[in-house]
């Protein structure tokens, strides 16, 4: 088995309950304001979806020896902000569908690497990232926004009670 199978595998395994939660929800449950703050749920799987097409763009310029572009200062919020006010109006068809599309564009790209490619560094506002730190990046990820849908799902029974 690769590092980069093990990679994907445990990429997989983690993001199983996020999925778990999501296939619970009804199209209305998703879009439904002030699930997580001020967003829905689609506005939130807009938010992991365009942090995994991130992820990815910059795993592809590891791949190909690129300059990784540079990242938002420590402060994200006005970016996630920004991205979020952008893709508000997308309707949710299409957002369900590029969740799981991009995630396999990212599983494609991790798989196609050569293995010399996954321990490539780069410096990023002087800390050292691979690709495997982007992989792990991506389901921490997940986990951070796990405890929201969980949270709003509780919140959706409560409400149907």
């Amino acid at each position: 088995m690769t590092r980069a199978n093990d990679l994907l595998r445990r990429l997989e395994k983690e993001r199983g309950p996020l999925l778990q939660v999501l296939k619970s929800l009804s199209d209305n449950q998703l879009c439904l304001p002030n699930a997580v703050g001020d967003w829905s749920i689609k506005d939130l799987l807009c938010h992991v979806t365009d942090w995994e097409r991130h992820f990815m763009e910059e795993v592809i310029q590891i791949r190909d020896k690129r300059p990784v572009e540079s990242w938002p200062e420590s402060d994200f919020d006005p970016w996630n902000a920004e991205l979020a006010a952008k893709k508000k109006a997308l309707p949710l068809e299409q957002v369900k569908e590029a969740f799981p599309r991009v995630h396999q564009e990212l599983v494609s790209t991790i798989e196609s690497l050569p293995e010399e490619a996954l321990s490539r560094t780069v410096s990023i506002q002087g800390e050292q990232r691979n690709i495997e730190w982007y992989v792990a990046e991506v389901w921490k990820h997940d986990q951070e926004h796990l405890p929201d849908l969980l949270a709003w799902q509780r919140r959706l029974e409560t409400m149907e009670a």
